[in-house]
């Protein structure tokens, strides 16, 4: 399945997280996620892909898109791409098998 979703956000922030995101471009992949204790990092040297999305908004001013932004036991101190389309500042716009 594949789904898009938005962030609830004004159109500036919106532009603003795209530039902050494509700026991070040729950085490291993050595997930090990998362990359950993992963490996040909005001002990173490297991310992995939900964190990026969730930095890119906050960096710009945006809402925290993470739906559980401190620990969850299920995530840990992750951000899970699960957690960023849950979230109440995000909406699906569409949706394909």
């Amino acid at each position: 399945m594949i789904a898009v979703y938005s962030v609830k956000t004004s159109s500036g922030v919106k532009s603003s997280a795209i530039n902050f995101a494509v700026s991070k471009i040729g950085l490291p992949y993050d595997y930090k996620w990998l362990t359950y204790i993992g963490g996040k990092e909005v001002y990173g040297s490297k991310y992995y892909c939900s964190e990026l999305i969730w930095a890119a908004y906050l960096a710009s001013g945006g809402p925290d898109i993470d739906q559980n932004p401190g620990w969850s036991w299920r995530y840990g101190y992750n951000v899970a791409p699960q957690e960023l389309a849950d979230d109440r500042d995000t909406y699906l716009m569409s949706q394909a098998s």
